[in-house]
């Protein structure tokens, strides 16, 4: 039974590391736009990483975790917390939420529904703006 919680615990926690590192990747695309005085960039970050990462990835991730039971009893599921996530760098923060996000596909491995679900999330991911490099 231990075992089982240990991982029972893990595959939730994973999906919730890549919610926390998604949210503060919207925090750091808001920053940006801030920098930003070319109308066009401004425009291309809010239609390739604002509304994709509202919903098509934070959206889907969220409604994913309220679907996960909790141990001890199972009868409460877990939820996303929207909790800091410290990135190394900025020019590494797309890279860091492409592992996160492939942490969790890993994590719900012999789970097909959920891995299928988690791979939709992760095209999202794959199609943000990567702010290292917007000038």
């Amino acid at each position: 039974m231990r075992l089982f919680l240990s991982n029972f615990l893990i595959t939730p926690t994973k999906v919730s590391r890549t919610v926390d590192a998604s949210f503060c990747y919207l925090l750091l695309t808001l920053e940006k736009l801030w920098t930003v005085s070319s109308v066009d960039v401004r425009q291309n970050l809010i239609g390739k990483n604002f509304f994709p990462l509202m919903t098509g990835i934070l959206g889907p991730l969220s409604r994913f975790l309220v679907q996960q039971p909790i141990p001890p009893t199972l009868n409460e599921v877990a939820g996303p917390c929207f909790g800091y996530y410290h990135f190394e760098s900025l020019a590494d923060a797309l890279k860091e939420l492409q592992q996160e996000i492939q942490g969790a596909i890993n994590a719900y491995g012999g789970n097909a529904s959920a891995v299928a679900q988690l791979q939709s999330v992760q095209q999202s991911i794959n199609g943000l703006v990567d702010l290292a490099t917007v000038q």
